[in-house]
């Protein structure tokens, strides 16, 4: 991986753990500070079947970065670079199988919260 690639700041955020109701009783858990890290934004790459599957869901706006490799990260967390806020689709995408960089498939689009019955 060429370092000199590696253009946009972003960190990467999870649910947090700790929920808490808000003044009118609703639970809230708000994003939280999983890592911070240097990364390459590029458009959508078809490197594997899980990109062509990705792509297949429906036309959304996605973009795709490409990090050094972390443990940890997983789809549902959320990208934010800037002011920009994506959503990680898929589970990181070790596309050589090295542990040395991986593809985070993002989409602006909000993926639905669970319903609670």
């Amino acid at each position: 991986m060429n370092p000199g690639e590696l253009n946009h700041y972003i960190t990467i955020q999870t649910k947090g753990d700790i929920i808490e109701a808000d003044k009118d009783g609703f639970e809230n858990n708000d994003w939280v500070k999983f890592k911070s890290m240097w990364a390459s934004q590029q458009g959508l790459l078809s490197y594997s079947k899980a990109f062509y599957s990705a792509a297949a869901m429906q036309a959304e706006n996605y973009v795709t970065y490409k990090i050094r490799y972390k443990k940890g990260i997983k789809a549902g967390m959320r990208v934010v670079d800037k002011d920009a806020i994506y959503y990680i689709k898929l589970d990181p995408i070790d596309k050589d199988g090295n542990r040395r960089e991986l593809y985070l498939l993002c989409s602006v689009t909000k993926p639905a919260e669970k319903e609670i019955l």
